[in-house]
Order: C-alpha cells, then sequence, then structure tokens
C-alpha cells in the first residue's frame, strides 16, 4: 500500500472520526502553506460552533480557491462565512473581509471565475456582502442547484408533470427500485418538499443512497415541523455522505441548509465529525464483513 501524504491523512484522520487529531494535523499543514488546509479547518469549527476561529480560516482559503479541486468547496466555506454571520452577527467584519477578497480575486486573472458572476454559484460572494451589508436581512440563497423563484405549489405542480412525462415514456426504468429514485431526485431537483415528503410518506427512503436527496426529504420533513422523524432520516443519509475534494471532511449542508441546520445540537455536530464517513465508513462496512 502505498505511503499516504500528509495531505491525505489529515484528510482520512478527519473522515474515520478523530476530529481532534485531523485539526493537529491540518494545522501543521496550513502553517508549512497549503490553504486547502483552512478549508477543512473551517468545516470542522463550524460543526464545533467555533466561529472566531473558523471566520479565519476561511478568509485564509477564499484568498487562494484554487488550493483545492472542487469549486462546491468556495461555495460551502462562503456558505458557512455566512452562516457565521447569523450566529454571531459579525456582519461588519464579513463585510469587510468579504469584499476585500472580492477585490483580490478579480484581480488575479486566474481566479476571476470565481466571483465574475459567470454562473450563479459564483455570484456567492456578492450575495455575501449583500448580506453582511443588510445586516442579515437580505435574501441569501444556501442552495443553488435547485434554486428558482416558484412558490412551493407551483414546485408541486412542476414535480407532478414531469413525473407524468416520464410515465408515458415506455421502458423509462428498469425496475420499481429505479422509478422511486429518480422521482425523489426529480423532487430535489425542482426543490419541491412537499413532493419529496408525499414520496417519503409512500416509499420511504431505505432504497435511496444519494445523501443530496436523503438530505432533502429530510429537510422536508424539518420544515413540515416532523423533526422526530427527520433526524433518523438525517442519520441514514450520512452514510452515503461522499466528500467530493479532500478538503471536504464533512457535509457542511446539515448546517447550511434551513430545514436541517435546527436539527443540529452540539451533541448531533460533534457526532457527525466522530462518526467514520465516506471512504473511511466504507472501508468500515467491508472489515465488518470479513471478521
Amino acid at each position: 500500500m502505498a505511503r499516504l501524504k500528509p495531505r491525505e491523512l489529515a484528510h482520512e484522520t478527519a473522515i474515520q472520526g478523530e476530529p481532534d487529531a485531523a485539526v493537529t494535523q491540518l494545522s501543521a499543514l496550513l502553517a508549512g502553506g497549503e490553504p486547502a488546509a483552512a478549508a477543512s479547518l473551517a468545516e470542522i469549527e463550524a460543526f464545533r460552533g467555533q466561529w472566531p476561529e473558523m471566520l479565519q480560516h476561511a478568509y485564509v482559503f477564499l484568498r487562494k480557491p484554487d488550493s483545492v479541486y472542487a469549486g462546491n468547496v468556495f461555495t460551502d466555506i462562503t456558505n458557512l462565512v455566512a452562516l457565521a454571520g447569523v450566529k454571531t452577527g459579525a456582519w461588519s467584519e464579513i463585510q469587510t473581509q468579504a469584499t476585500a477578497i472580492r477585490s483580490h480575486l478579480l484581480a488575479k486573472p486566474g481566479l476571476k471565475q470565481y466571483v465574475d458572476g459567470s454562473s450563479r454559484s459564483a455570484s456567492g460572494m456578492d450575495q455575501l456582502i449583500e448580506l453582511a451589508k443588510s445586516r442579515g436581512k437580505s435574501i441569501y440563497v444556501w442552495d443553488w442547484s435547485n434554486h428558482n423563484a416558484l412558490d412551493e405549489d407551483a414546485r408541486a405542480a412542476k414535480f407532478e408533470a414531469g413525473v407524468a412525462k416520464m410515465a408515458a415514456r415506455k421502458n423509462e426504468f428498469k425496475n420499481k427500485a429505479e422509478r422511486v429514485s429518480a422521482h425523489f431526485a426529480y423532487a430535489r431537483n425542482v426543490g419541491s418538499h412537499q413532493s419529496a415528503i408525499r414520496l417519503y410518506g409512500e416509499e420511504g427512503t431505505e432504497s435511496l443512497d444519494s445523501f443530496d436527496t436523503i438530505a432533502f426529504v429530510a429537510s422536508g420533513l424539518a420544515r413540515a415541523g416532523r423533526t422526530k422523524e427527520a433526524w433518523p432520516v438525517v442519520e441514514q443519509a450520512f452514510c452515503h455522505w461522499w466528500p467530493v475534494d479532500i478538503a471536504q471532511v464533512a457535509p457542511v449542508t446539515l448546517l447550511t441548509d434551513e430545514g436541517l441546520r435546527p436539527l443540529m445540537t452540539p451533541e448531533r455536530c460533534e457526532w457527525v465529525l466522530r462518526t467514520p464517513r465516506g471512504p473511511a465508513a466504507e472501508q468500515a462496512k467491508k472489515t465488518k464483513k470479513k471478521s
């Protein structure tokens, strides 16, 4: 087996559920000049409610977003800065820092893509600055992947129309499980929590293996006031979470999603950090089967 590089080792330590050891390793990497480590530290600190420390590490990373592979790390960290404002009211500092970071990125040809407005997610820094200016009162889109201007009834109607089209196409799905999975995914794509809840009541979520889709269902349940049902669904979703980038050490959406956020008590946040996830969870399953 190839020996892990320090950055890989720190990531593995984190997703194995050893946050304290990971913080030590990541801090050493950051001190050695690896800004990507700051993103991982910010995620851990956010789950621990260490907002001043989280903000400082977030600022370090946001000035060097090309230190990671996946652009959604930039989006996640921007959202965590917005969340820190909600939690602490440090809007003046956030406005100053975000404005300076935006100017810094625009001045670098290779970094303009993060703030030039060529995509909805790239406008995240502008959105953050506006949120800070308004002291948390302006509209803030936490998830651009399924955002639209339709109200819930219109989204549900769009979902029903889409499902009808799927049903009209012969041999669209190989089996019921594939059909159910596609319907859940479509509910998330159109942003209809109402439709996701209905599907949950009819089919449950045990056959689903997409973290994002299951978390969307949990968010819908929480938004509908069904919080006792929502958390077990989150726990089910957790085993399916997988990092896209080595900088990602935990599912940030649990904190930034407006439905899921109220579920995340300090105890549950620590549970997230101390539970094996992603590749570590998969390896644990394989080890368990062999024993």
